[in-house]
């Protein structure tokens, strides 16, 4: 892909351009968590059920099922609400992921930025989730974003930060055709 596309906004994808800047906001899927929320459910519900009025409690395995339900929970509450906010300046490229906290916020020099591109990438059950990098001028390659749900939302999004930021697209070895 050598050319910029035109790539219409993806499902899940929104863009608010501001007078010195753009932010793309994905929301992130919903199923999944939604199904880990019954699943946490049925867990305390088991639990009060189980243990409510025992005498002989496993504690150790009682608490292990607290902390199982307590992790179901937050991923659930971070699946179901949180939605990652791509807010690029001239200044640079900035990856929240927002209300609940999350793994992958970070900030890159958009001067150090060479070049994006979206990348495929086969996960568990062979299912396909889609990424974008960066190539920094020292030659680093960085992931920006992962497990993005169709290649339309990775190509969108780089497509958007490279118009905004100037940067020519030329063609990398592992990028989305």
């Amino acid at each position: 892909m050598s050319e910029h596309l035109n790539i219409g906004l993806p499902e899940q994808i929104s863009i608010k351009n501001n007078y010195d800047s753009i932010e793309i906001t994905r929301q992130w899927p919903r199923f999944q968590p939604f199904t880990m929320a019954l699943g946490a459910v049925y867990l305390i519900y088991h639990c009060v059920t189980k243990y409510t009025g025992t005498e002989n409690v496993d504690i150790p395995n009682l608490l292990y099922l607290l902390v199982f339900i307590i992790l179901m929970t937050y991923f659930s509450l971070a699946g179901l609400l949180n939605k990652t906010y791509i807010m690029v300046t001239k200044k640079n490229v900035e990856i929240r992921h927002r209300p609940i906290p999350w793994v992958g916020n970070k900030i890159i020099d958009a001067s150090e930025i060479k070049q994006l591109y979206a990348k495929e990438r086969r996960i568990k059950n062979n299912r396909l989730k889609y990424e974008v990098h960066v190539i920094t001028h020292s030659g680093e390659d960085t992931k920006l974003l992962r497990l993005l749900d169709s290649s339309k939302q990775a190509l969108y999004i780089e497509q958007e930060v490279e118009k905004y930021l100037s940067i020519k697209n030329v063609s990398v070895h592992e990028e989305l055709g």
